[in-house]
């Protein structure tokens, strides 16, 4: 039998005034696989990873992120009505978002910037997320993005222009300086 798929993204619509920048737009991510939305400039990327952890609700459709409901909850006579703002910050707790420009603070080493979310947001106790921080640093190198798996996350949302992806594109995503 097949495992549930992690996200679930059924007909999402979302406009902004007249434009209607999300059509109906569906689709399944299965734990560890890896989806990428290409396209254009404007053509909703963006808006889509902010729906899906509910930085921007959505008119229509459904995300579900590990069977959840996201950013809505049904009533008694099964509509849709916001949820609390507390359930969509325990649905935010398990997913990670690297924005566009994502900036790390210049003047701490790459394992303070590693540890920064699991301690201060998730109250991981900082030797333990020391010690995964070492592990996936050395998985990846000093450099790199293996960090985003560093939380209890189940998924990780990744805005880029894609420059930053490319070694070769000279930008830089943290110093290590011992």
């Amino acid at each position: 039998m097949s495992e549930a798929p992690l996200i679930q993204v059924r007909d999402l619509r979302k406009r902004f005034g007249k434009l209607e920048v999300l059509r109906g737009v569906s689709f399944d991510v299965k734990r560890g696989e890896v989806l990428a939305i290409i396209g254009p400039s404007g053509s909703g990327k963006s808006t889509l990873l902010r729906c899906l952890n509910f930085l921007e609700a959505y008119e229509a459709g459904q995300v579900l992120f590990d069977g959840t409901l996201v950013g809505y909850r049904k009533d008694a006579s099964d509509r849709l009505r916001p949820d609390s703002e507390r359930n969509i910050r325990r649905v935010r707790a398990r997913m990670g978002m690297v924005f566009q420009s994502f900036n790390l603070f210049p003047h701490k080493t790459v394992l303070e910037n590693v540890i920064e979310g699991p301690v201060v947001v998730q109250r991981v106790p900082r030797a333990e997320a020391e010690d995964r921080a070492r592990t996936l640093i050395a998985r990846v190198g000093i450099g790199g993005i293996g960090w985003r798996e560093l939380g209890d996350y189940l998924i990780t949302l990744y805005r880029s222009d894609g420059d930053d992806l490319d070694p070769g594109s000279g930008a830089e995503a943290g110093r290590d300086r011992g």
